[in-house]
């Protein structure tokens, strides 16, 4: 986006604090009714943190200094193309620096995201005292955290019940505990295309998340916009301040 000299200097004067106290009460009063210039001026925040980040004071000193002698130059000869192209280069790497700073830094990261959101889905299925069966012990394997061991008991007993729907859910969910996100993706896949199946929203959700915990946020965004379209959808908060996050 691009910003006249009259508004950049509005910004400037705002967040140094140079208004008079009417001057402000306008301005913010501007930023609360007109969407674009509240748009302008968080890019302006944006790239003024990004710009902080990389010493910006000093650049902009030197780039200061450069612009004395050039005014200079000028009132006695041509200023040399290449003193143009060195400060017009600078500026340019240093707006690259700031929109790099900011994607990356403020930005939070999918890896993050999925971090932040992430938490195993519980145990609902065996009651605590029941009989040492193996699905039993791999759901305690599961909730104890040891995960390889719950994959492992959950294949065996799957490979008897192929059908059980529940149990698949939580061989996803061990995969994605796990870091084996491209399993937890097949198995949350299958699972939300299933009819009648009391666990469909919780495997949406985490399917959306281990799109996150691969990088695939394009993915992440398509699954939590379609969590998002179901009114009565159990993860639609979260789903909506996701998206705001990926955005």
């Amino acid at each position: 986006m691009s910003y006249s000299e009259e508004i950049l200097s509005q910004f400037d004067s705002y967040t140094a604090g140079k208004m008079t106290p009417d001057e402000r009460d306008i301005f913010e009063a501007s930023l609360e009714k007109d969407v674009a210039l509240k748009q302008a001026f968080d890019d302006y925040l944006n790239l003024t943190a990004g710009l902080s980040a990389f010493g910006y004071a000093e650049i902009s000193e030197k780039i200061t200094e450069w612009e004395a002698e050039i005014v200079a130059e000028t009132e006695t000869k041509v200023v040399p193309l290449k003193r143009w192209y060195m400060i017009a280069a600078t500026i340019s790497l240093l707006m690259v620096a700031a929109f790099s700073w900011w994607k990356f830094g403020i930005q939070d990261s999918s890896e993050d995201l999925y971090a932040s959101y992430y938490q195993p889905y519980p145990d609902i299925l065996t009651s605590r005292g029941a009989g040492e069966t193996l699905m039993s012990e791999a759901l305690y394997s599961y909730e104890s955290g040891n995960y390889d061991l719950a994959i492992d008991k959950l294949n065996q007993v799957l490979a008897d019940d192929q059908d059980n729907s529940e149990l698949r859910f939580y061989l996803g969910q061990a995969y994605l505990a796990n870091s084996d996100a491209i399993n937890a993706q097949a198995v949350f896949k299958a699972l939300i295309n299933e009819k009648n199946f009391a666990l469909s929203d919780a495997s949406q959700w985490y399917l959306a998340l281990a799109y996150l915990k691969t990088g695939d946020t394009i993915a992440a965004k398509e699954m939590l916009q379609q969590i998002n379209r179901d009114t009565n959808h159990a993860y639609r908060e979260k789903s909506k301040q996701l998206i705001e996050r990926l955005n």
